[in-house]
């Protein structure tokens, strides 16, 4: 299982194993070193393998010594007051939860400066990894991914929680014993918990409006302004990942973080059809995903519960095994190979028809140019 906040696996060096294995210390945390073989919690926690680190700490395969199972630790890097906060409400929020396709939280600890999550062990991969690497996924794997993904936030929102960065990096994959994929959604680190007003009123740099939260890819509209957000921008968010799992390319994606910002409150995302270079898709998946995807959160599912209903709502046996056809492209050539992501984006389109409006302009002014010479030769019959 990867860290959150894009962290990445890495090979490091291990701290050298013992059996009266040291405590972690505010010391250790500094630069990126490995603290396996080290322990938490007077010593009921035992640090085995770092599985991954990133710029706000690592997640730590490791041994529940009272019990015998792994779990999954994460630490942070660097203490501050808000970082602890925000780890603080991961661990609240979660804990809240129970349901098969949510990252279960077990404990939550502070000791000598040194903050942890001690967490479900997660044997699975990111979508996110998924979709690099099979891009794009065949449509009803990808509805059925993004069923789980509906009950889990169905869960949290009837809970009061909201996730505020649904993306594939935040869904875990797992396979079951039966062969099927298990999704589950992690990292509640900068979810709103809409019933805790102390989240507002004491820690106005975490939640206020004005305030940007998530990641760009997949933010909602109002997200990107720093507006007042609901339970219809995590579907907007979810919308982002059904979008990339059915064309391999988010619905936006600019050349710099704001561009990506600005395009989810100006531009509406190409057709499912365009973004994946004429791929046929039945019209009841594109209307929900347009539908997912409104700019203004009145024109959205109202709730996450609507779109698990109108998935279940069809009827895949109209639809072939292929990704995106209908009954009538079953014997429709598919692409040798599935396109680069991103190769269509509304971008990339805007500067075809600048391309087309210079050509048109050129024309103009070509025509222009005769017209008024032809123009001057009739009324200067005698010159030159």
């Amino acid at each position: 299982m990867d860290p959150s906040d894009g962290d990445t696996d890495e090979p490091t060096r291990a701290v050298p194993f013992s059996k009266d294995a040291a405590p972690i210390s505010p010391s250790l945390l500094m630069g990126n070193r490995d603290l396996s073989g080290l322990t938490l919690s007077g010593g009921k926690y035992l640090l085995e393998r770092r599985l991954g680190a990133g710029g706000a700490g690592s997640v730590y395969l490791s041994l529940d010594q009272d019990i015998k199972e792994r779990v999954a630790i994460k630490i942070l890097k660097e203490l501050d007051e808000k970082k602890l906060e925000r780890f603080r409400r991961e661990a609240k929020a979660t804990r809240k939860l129970e349901h098969p396709n949510v990252l279960r939280v077990f404990d939550f600890g502070c000791e000598n400066g040194v903050a942890y999550i001690v967490m479900e062990y997660l044997d699975g991969e990111p979508l996110s990894k998924i979709l690099k690497r099979e891009s794009p996924l065949q449509m009803e794997r990808s509805l059925a991914l993004i069923k789980q993904a509906c009950r889990a936030l169905s869960h949290a929102h009837d809970r009061k929680i909201l996730h505020r960065d649904v993306k594939p990096g935040n869904m875990v994959i797992m396979k079951s014993s039966d062969g099927t994929e298990l999704l589950k959604i992690v990292d509640f680190g900068i979810s709103k918990i809409l019933d805790d007003q102390s989240d507002d009123m004491n820690q106005p740099n975490l939640t206020t409006t004005g305030h940007v939260f998530g990641s760009p890819a997949y933010m909602s509209p109002e997200q990107t302004r720093g507006a007042q957000v609901d339970n219809r921008s995590d579907i907007y968010s979810l919308g982002c990942v059904l979008y990339e799992c059915l064309t391999g390319t988010p619905p936006h994606m600019g050349d710099s973080a704001i561009k990506t910002l600005m395009m989810h409150q100006t531009q509406a995302p190409l057709s499912l059809r365009e973004a994946s270079m004429g791929q046929e898709f039945p019209s009841d998946v594109e209307k929900l995903v347009q539908r997912m995807l409104a700019k203004e959160p009145d024109l959205r599912y109202t709730k996450i519960e609507q779109v698990l209903e109108d998935i279940d709502k069809l009827d895949m046996s109209r639809f072939s095994p292929g990704r995106g056809s209908s009954p009538q492209t079953i014997d429709r050539a598919q692409p040798k190979s599935a396109p680069e992501p991103q190769t269509i984006t509304p971008r990339a389109m805007a500067g075809k028809d600048k391309i087309l409006l210079m050509v048109v302009l050129a024309l103009i002014v070509i025509v222009g140019a005769i017209f008024v010479s032809l123009a001057w030769s009739a009324m200067n019959p005698g010159a030159d």
